[in-house]
């Protein structure tokens, strides 16, 4: 089914909910499955763009603790999977000191 020219898309409400995916863990030839499948189970994961968290929550259903960086505070504020957010720009900033003494199995 086509949209029409005059049908739009609801907006964007906050720049948290642009990040929102309901992507199926299982789906054949599906980037989100093949990237959970990759990382396994159990394992301690530092998630660079975690944004509101649809990828953490699926990590944690396969047992993996998540620290998550991302740049929208906005976003980091609803994800409520991982253990522990930092809000940072790699591009300007240097978390190291938010992850002092922590260390992970995949990044």
């Amino acid at each position: 089914m086509t949209e029409s020219p005059t049908e739009q898309k609801p907006s964007v409400s906050s720049p948290a909910s642009r990040y929102g995916n309901d992507a199926e863990a299982n789906a054949a030839n599906n980037s989100f499955a093949m990237q959970l499948e990759a990382i396994g189970y159990n394992k301690r994961v530092l998630e660079v763009g975690c944004a509101a968290g649809h990828m953490t929550q699926a990590l944690r259903g396969q047992g993996c603790s998540v620290v998550g960086i991302d740049v929208d505070a906005v976003a980091l504020a609803t994800n409520e999977y991982a253990e522990h957010v930092v809000v940072a720009d790699l591009d300007h900033d240097d978390p190291i000191e938010e992850l002092h003494g922590r260390s992970f199995d995949v990044v």
